[in-house]
């Protein structure tokens, strides 16, 4: 299986607290962390206008806090698979845009280049750390956007399914609830007050889980907001449903201010909220950058 860099957000590091933060400062403040890496992370950040977050004693990763993904991952450190090569450590820099070919795709080396040289590995770093495009970000948010989105519509489904168990002994896993018997228990009266009861929390769940699942296919935005030299600007893009064959629109940048009202408004709400959190008929938001929107058009009034 091939391995292949991925980027995280940087808001994961950005916000670091508690223990994360003690552990990024520990390696900050080590007197026998090697003068390499120090020297190394100050030149990178200082070239490319970037901070840093330590990952270990050898290596940090390097961001912008503006951008919604890290640019990559810098380090000082013996990079050899398996004991193979020179035992020495070497500057490296870990990138989405490198595919180094001396390494097998199959192991984290092969999205680094190396040198013994300070001054080449900044200018790798210049070269090889790039902002996420728009379009590999939703690649990359899609996945837990819909995981997200899935969570809060089952908890619907979860009261139909417990509901149908009390009813008939099972979990009602694999069934069509829409096969003319359930019309008809729709409509009936029986004689155990019980048993109306779990027909009523049934027919209400199953109504709650259709509409949920229907806004949540019907199609949703993708909406980043990124620093462009000191303006707020927003990436838009339609992405249809959040399914595993979603298809993306072409993306429009524009500023912030100029989203339409509609737009603004749902992530006003989510701003209120917690990351990864999904308020129903408005959006989701991953975290303060990339909000998932619910709506029918983008250029929508």
């Amino acid at each position: 299986m091939a391995y292949r860099y991925q980027p995280s957000l940087v808001s994961i590091y950005r916000d670091l607290v508690d223990a994360a933060q003690e552990q990024h400062e520990h390696f900050e403040q080590a007197t026998f962390r090697a003068k390499e890496i120090k020297a190394f992370i100050e030149a990178t950040c200082k070239a490319l206008g970037a901070v840093h977050r330590n990952l270990d004693y050898g290596s940090a990763v390097i961001y912008r806090p503006g951008d919604t993904h890290v640019l990559g991952e810098i380090g000082f450190k013996d990079i050899r698979v398996k004991g193979k090569g020179e035992s020495a450590p070497v500057y490296y820099v870990r990138a989405r845009t490198i595919a180094n070919t001396k390494y097998r795709d199959t192991v984290w080396q092969h999205n680094a280049i190396a040198t013994k040289s300070l001054k080449n590995a900044v200018k790798h770093a210049e070269d090889y750390f790039k902002p996420v495009p728009a379009l590999e970000a939703i690649r990359l948010t899609s996945g837990k956007a819909r995981s997200i989105v899935d969570k809060a519509v089952s908890v619907h489904f979860d009261v139909v399914r417990n509901a149908y168990r009390q009813l008939f002994g099972d979990s009602g896993y694999g069934n069509a609830f829409d096969k003319p018997i359930f019309q008809e228990l729709r409509h009936t009266t029986f004689v155990s007050p019980q048993v109306n009861k779990l027909m009523a929390e049934f027919f209400e769940g199953l109504d709650a889980w259709r509409e949920a699942k229907g806004i949540a296919e019907h199609g949703i935005h993708y909406v980043a907001l990124t620093d462009n030299y000191g303006q707020l600007v927003a990436d838009v893009a339609h992405c249809g449903s959040l399914g595993h064959d979603y298809k993306t629109s072409e993306i429009t940048r524009l500023p912030a201010t100029e989203l339409p009202e509609w737009v603004q408004g749902r992530i006003a709400v989510l701003q209120m909220l917690e990351p990864e959190n999904y308020v129903q008929g408005v959006g989701l938001r991953l975290d303060d950058k990339i909000y998932y929107i619910m709506g029918d058009k983008v250029d929508e009034e």
